[in-house]
């Protein structure tokens, strides 16, 4: 029988047979991996787990901090990406001899990166209406800055909205207590992951295209002549020099950069 919902998938993956599936969903996370857990899967785990009302409004400010900033920077670097790819496609001779999947990788670059800075503007937008105050017009955080601007019903209702299992005697039909939470291992819902990730997973997929639109087109002249040493060749090696040693660099110095963080935090 075929997965009726998120949370059914998510229970085919957990399977011992569904290993492959699950390294799938790895490499499509892989893109964003680290923002996701730090500003995404923690923060909402911590929120669901969280022992009682002190620690759970503390949880949720840091996590409307982290997705006001996170938001913030979707949106910029989004429209960068977007111009980016805009003034490549305005090139005339390169484009003349690459293959098709250059220009049409830019186009579905062009359309997530414009989704992914409307989604990270509802985002911004619809945060602080979470407030019962009304949020200050200079900055966002402020809003957030006290447990107080919480309101009781939206503390009680958020929680719900994460939960997998909201209808459980625990917590149906009853306000925000202390002590919640009857079992530590519960997890935020996956819609709701996929919810919160969704302007920052847009934005690095919109890179990724734009990255392959350009790998295409610089490699595909190469390939169309038979691999023959000439200019289109030496264009290839120098590219692809500056490209594995730009991801090593990003690569090492983001695990380092994370890493530290979490020790931080830990």
């Amino acid at each position: 029988m075929p997965p009726r919902s998120l949370e059914d998938l998510y229970q085919l993956v957990k399977s011992p047979f569904s290993t492959s599936l699950r390294f799938v969903f790895f490499l499509a996370r892989a893109p964003y991996g680290a923002f996701y857990y730090r500003n995404t899967d923690e923060p909402l785990t911590l929120i669901v787990r969280a022992p009682d009302k002190a620690s759970y409004r503390s949880h949720v400010e840091s996590f409307f901090r982290k997705k006001l900033s996170e938001s913030q920077y979707v949106q910029v670097a989004g429209a960068l990406v977007f111009a980016a790819t805009i003034a490549c496609l305005s090139w005339s001779t390169p484009l003349e001899h690459a293959n098709w999947s250059g220009p049409a990788l830019w186009y579905a670059g062009i359309i997530l990166s414009l989704t992914a800075i409307v989604s990270g503007a509802q985002q911004a937008i619809a945060i602080p209406s979470t407030s019962t105050a009304t949020p200050p017009v200079s900055s966002h955080d402020d809003v957030m800055t006290s447990p107080s601007h919480i309101s009781e019903n939206f503390a009680a209702d958020f929680r719900k909205r994460l939960l997998r299992d909201p209808d459980s005697d625990v917590y149906r039909d009853r306000p925000f207590t202390e002590n919640m939470i009857k079992d530590s291992q519960d997890k935020p819902r996956l819609a709701m992951l996929f919810v919160w990730q969704m302007p920052l997973m847009l934005f690095a997929y919109s890179a990724a295209c734009f990255f392959a639109g350009l790998s295409s087109v610089v490699i595909s002249p190469l390939v169309a002549q038979g691999g023959k040493w000439g200019d289109e060749a030496k264009t290839v090696v120098l590219y692809l020099s500056v490209v594995v040693a730009t991801f090593v660099a990003f690569t090492s110095t983001s695990w380092g950069l994370y890493s530290s963080l979490r020790k931080a935090d830990g």
